[in-house]
């Protein structure tokens, strides 16, 4: 099965030209690149363009989890002053490899003080480039981190990592929602637990 989505696909307005040429280009999964893929999966789930400045607010984080099998998951993380955050968590009900699937859940939290400083000091270990080369992994899931502050944009994706920053940001982020499904729950403990 390939993956589900519109064909007229405008990727420049999701990622800035040329910036995934070593990594987004290349790895293809379910016969699409990962750069289309999670475009695709991102006008499912309703989201904006983070490159583009489609962002309420000044400082703006998402991090998009595309798992093989198991449902896309974004949380979007909108700074709303120095002390806290909102987030805002969404998943479908597709496979992350192969489907997008329908918006099944969508819910906002907002972090207060102490959880928002842990975010920060976590993004501020983010590499000031994005790296070259991938880390092999066995179950392929796509760990995307994109930050906006004012006019820059960042994005960086590992698979699967089980360390460093991107890693770090998605652990905590998978903590800091309470997930009703059993198996995300316990994914995220996992994590947690790392």
């Amino acid at each position: 099965m390939g993956l589900v989505g519109t064909p007229d696909i405008n990727l420049e307005s999701f990622f800035p030209d040329g910036a995934f040429d070593d990594i987004f280009d290349q790895r293809v999964v379910s016969g699409a690149p990962l750069r289309t893929q999670a475009t695709i999966h991102l006008r499912a789930m309703d989201e904006k363009s983070l490159f583009m400045g489609d962002c309420s607010r000044r400082k703006c984080l998402r991090f998009t989890w595309l798992r093989p099998f198991s449902r896309p998951t974004i949380i979007r993380v909108e700074f709303l002053d120095a002390k806290s955050a909102r987030l805002i968590f969404k998943q479908t009900d597709g496979r992350g490899g192969f489907e997008t699937g329908a918006l099944v859940v969508s819910n906002t939290l907002i972090l207060q003080e102490i959880e928002t400083y842990k975010l920060k000091k976590l993004i501020g270990q983010l590499p000031a480039v994005q790296r070259k080369g991938r880390v092999k992994s066995i179950d392929g899931a796509a760990w995307i981190v994109e930050y906006r502050i004012d006019e820059s944009y960042f994005v960086m994706e590992e698979s699967s990592p089980h360390k460093g920053a991107i890693f770090d940001i998605g652990r905590f982020l998978l903590a800091s929602i309470p997930f009703e499904g059993a198996e995300i729950r316990n994914r995220a403990s996992w994590y947690q637990n790392k």
